[in-house]
């Protein structure tokens, strides 16, 4: 049972100004290791771009270092550990959150970046990923990079759909993950059982 914190206002322009990223670009947040498949996030991005060519950029904000191929250095920003209202910026500023983990048993950074109306395209191979993006229509799923590179491909040609699948999923979080909302539902379970 997991809530949200739903006070927090992002800024695009703020984080777009203050770490000079105007491109468009891909935004991952959370602990960058094999577990959380952050180096295939990298990998499949190099190869999107090797395909695709294009501007579109991939920020990564979290704790651990990060290794990207010398002939990407330009195209992938490290953005190291962000103060919580910074990230919350960089949400609202990125052109699609994705989330690669396969082992997710909530994704509170999934929540938080449809909270600041940015749509995402997520690990299909982790159930709870699938679930929320059936059932906020918020986000799109992929299971290998050919589908990846689809969904990317489809969502970066139609910013009115990533607008609308943002809205979505900001509705979504709101409906269902408010902390009061999470705490009354958790008590009812108790007192049911």
């Amino acid at each position: 049972w997991e809530g949200v914190d739903m006070d927090w206002q992002g800024d695009a322009g703020r984080f777009r100004a203050k770490y000079d990223l105007h491109d468009p670009f891909l935004l991952y947040v959370g602990r960058r290791d094999a577990g959380k498949r952050t180096p295939w996030l990298i990998h499949a991005f190099c190869e999107y771009k090797l395909r695709r060519g294009g501007n579109l950029k991939l920020a990564l904000a979290g704790p651990r270092p990060i290794a990207v191929p010398e002939a990407f250095a330009d195209e992938v920003v490290d953005l190291g550990y962000l103060a919580e209202q910074d990230k919350h910026d960089a949400y609202a500023a990125a052109t699609l959150f994705v989330q690669p983990s396969a082992v997710e048993s909530f994704s509170i950074v999934l929540m938080e970046a449809w909270l600041q109306g940015t749509a995402a395209l997520v690990n299909g191979a982790c159930e709870v990923m699938r679930r929320h993006a059936l059932r906020s229509e918020g986000a799109l799923f992929y299971e290998d990079y050919y589908q990846f590179e689809a969904g990317l491909d489809y969502l970066l040609a139609r910013p009115a759909l990533r607008r609308a699948m943002g809205r979505r999923g900001q509705a979504y979080v709101r409906a269902n993950y408010r902390w009061e909302d999470v705490v009354h539902r958790f008590v009812a379970a108790v007192y049911e059982a």
